[in-house]
């Protein structure tokens, strides 16, 4: 793991600040991906950089699936074990799964932190049965394009985002479906935006007079076989 990914996962501190400013939505981009590996029936299911498990156990409960969670997080995958999945430190570019291992594989906000991108695309290729399914999910240059020019902080150039994704992954897979959302997340007071910038590790000066409002997020899930 790299360092800045060491710095960001290797408590669930940060992220569970980031997830705390999020709306709920039943109709939105987690909902959406649930049901697309519930439709599948899956016997087995792979989650990528699973964080915490928060996704996985999900699918689990849903499905039924046997559900292998993996991460190169050491603390990570002790959360998602702690959640009852079969939990293990892995690097997506080199997954140590035999081929088609697995009916659905769900790589979640993930991606665009992997350094050579058709090598992980490739592996998550690789552990699919034929006519499996990939569930990719991140988001698009203008997510919370509110928050960043309160903060004078430019907008995000993801590697693996909403309008690249696409044509990173038919490199590898020959459909692939796309779904754009948009969803919100609140901010409250300064003190809630001191926080979500500090879990990004990136340096802002946040103004003291800043007021309740709203940033937009831009979630796109590709689905892909």
């Amino acid at each position: 793991m790299h360092e800045e990914l060491e710095l960001q996962y290797t408590t669930e501190h940060r992220l569970v600040a980031r997830a705390s400013v999020w709306e709920n939505d039943p109709h939105g981009p987690v909902a959406f991906l649930l049901e697309a590996i519930a439709r599948e029936r899956p016997a087995r299911v792979l989650d990528a950089g699973c964080g915490p498990g928060w996704h996985g156990a999900r699918i689990a409960e849903r499905t039924g699936a046997h559900v292998v969670a993996a991460d190169q997080s050491p603390r990570m995958v002790e959360l998602a074990a702690e959640r009852g999945l079969e939990a293990v430190v892995a690097d997506v570019q080199t997954l140590p799964f035999d081929d088609a291992a697995f009916d659905c594989v769900l790589a979640a906000w993930m991606l665009y932190h992997v350094r050579d991108l058709d090598r992980g695309v490739a592996e998550l290729r690789r552990v699919l049965r034929p006519g499996g399914l990939l569930v990719a999910a991140t988001n698009g240059e203008g997510h919370l394009a509110e928050l960043l020019e309160r903060v004078g902080l430019p907008r995000f150039a993801l590697p693996f985002s909403r309008e690249n994704g696409a044509g990173i992954l038919r490199r590898s897979f020959a459909s692939v479906e796309r779904r754009d959302f948009t969803t919100r997340a609140r901010f409250p007071d300064r003190d809630a935006v001191v926080r979500y910038v500090s879990s990004m590790s990136r340096a802002a000066e946040v103004p003291e007079d800043v007021e309740p409002f709203e940033a937009h997020g831009e979630p796109t899930v590709f689905l892909a076989r």
